[in-house]
Order: structure tokens, then C-alpha cells, then sequence
């Protein structure tokens, strides 16, 4: 799907949906977000290699976080009952970002982007666990793997030598935490201990009019971070 087209779909879409008059509501429901995602995934699922990796094809390389979106937004539908076809697809590369997340590279270096990762991959296991429709079996093998690792280990955003502050990739990190607790991805000791360690290094970030101030100050992040 091509820019111009897409915009028109856009367009197409959401006049479906007027807005709401009240002023209080946007008048959207979750099928329009639904809409708007399922076309993004299923285009998603043409880049999709043997391996579970998706590599763009403009780039021609594997962008980063792209494997943890594609699972996030594809639980979210599977969830919600759409696209049942693409069961076998998500399952691929949930496998293969588990692999990614919890396997350290030969050269010793972090996963780039890996802050971003369990957030869309607990989302995904908690819709897809409540479906029924994903083989036990498989479910355990994700469970294992994600219990077993301990943030600092995998995550880049965190305090170290040489760096004293956290910034937005953490926020992702620790609702991904968060999630990783609620849904038994990992431990008490582990997710809890981390979300209580590294919220209170956030609170320095917020302004007196509680906009989230991250280096550059882009507002993309003010807005995703609250």
C-alpha cells in the first residue's frame, strides 16, 4: 500500500467515525483502532523471513523494536478476534524475539531497542494465553525463557559507569516490567524490585505542568510517556 493510498484509507476510515459532539469524547471505538492497525500488520507479514525476523524492504534491514511491534499489535488483534490466519506468523516471531531478548550477543553488545521489547511481548502473551487457541506448549516455552532474565542485563536505558540519568526508554521499560509481573513473565524480586528502583529517577523528568521533558524535548515523547 503505496503513501497516497494509505492516506486515502486513512481518510475513508475515519470519516466512518464522526467525532463526538459532547467535547468530552473522541467519539472513536476500538474497532477503528483495530482497523487502522490490521492492514499494518498483515503488510508486515510479507517482510517476515524463515527466521521470524522482518526486514524492511526499503532498508533492507531489520529496524529496531520492529519484531516487538509487530507482536504487540498482532496479539492485540488475535485478541480481539481478527486476523486468526496470521496465528502461525505471530508465533514465529514471538519466538524469534524471545531468542533475541534473552540470548546475549557474541560480540557482548545489548539488543538495540531491547527496552521496548517486553512491554508488546507480555501484552501479547496475556490476549494470546486468553484465547485458548495457543498450543500449552508453547506458552510454556515463551514463560520460561522471559522468567529467567534479570533487567540490567538486557535493557540499555539504565545507570551504569559513565551514565547517571534514564530517560524515556526506560518508561518503556519499566511498564513493560510491570506487565512482565502482572501476567508471571518474571519474578517479584526481579520486576517489582526494577519498577521501584528506577521510578523515582523519572520524577525529575515532569514539569510543573506535568509534561514529560526528555532530551530535545520532542513532544512525541511527553505524550507516550504519560
Amino acid at each position: 500500500m503505496n503513501r497516497f493510498l494509505w492516506k486515502t484509507w486513512q481518510k475513508k476510515t475515519f470519516r466512518k467515525y464522526p467525532a463526538y459532539k459532547g467535547g468530552k469524547e473522541s467519539g472513536y471505538s476500538r474497532k477503528l483502532y483495530l482497523d487502522l492497525a490490521e492492514p499494518i500488520v498483515r503488510r508486515a507479514t510479507e517482510w517476515l523471513t524463515p527466521s521470524g525476523s522482518i526486514i524492511d524492504p526499503f532498508e533492507g534491514a531489520e529496524p529496531p523494536t520492529i519484531s516487538a511491534r509487530f507482536i504487540g499489535a498482532a496479539g492485540g488483534l488475535i485478541g480481539a478476534g481478527r486476523c486468526q490466519d496470521l496465528i502461525t506468523q505471530t508465533i514465529l516471531v514471538f519466538d524469534y524475539a524471545v531468542e533475541q531478548l534473552t540470548t546475549k550477543n557474541p560480540d557482548g553488545h545489548l539488543l538495540h531497542g531491547a527496552d521496548f521489547y517486553i512491554k508488546e511481548m507480555a501484552w501479547a502473551y496475556h490476549l494470546l494465553s486468553d484465547t485458548g487457541i495457543i498450543d500449552p506448549q508453547v506458552l510454556e516455552r515463551w514463560r520460561t525463557k522471559l522468567q529467567n532474565y534479570i533487567p540490567e542485563n538486557v535493557y540499555t536505558d539504565i545507570i551504569r559507569p559513565g551514565k547517571d540519568a534514564v530517560h524515556n526508554f526506560n518508561i518503556y521499560a519499566l511498564t513493560g516490567e510491570y506487565w512482565r509481573y502482572r501476567t508471571g513473565l518474571g519474578p517479584y524480586e526481579q520486576t517489582v524490585r526494577f519498577v521501584d528502583e528506577y521510578i523515582p529517577r523519572q520524577f525529575k523528568h515532569f514539569t510543573p505542568w506535568g509534561m514529560y521533558r526528555d532530551p530535545n524535548n520532542p513532544i512525541t515523547y511527553d505524550i507516550t510517556v504519560r
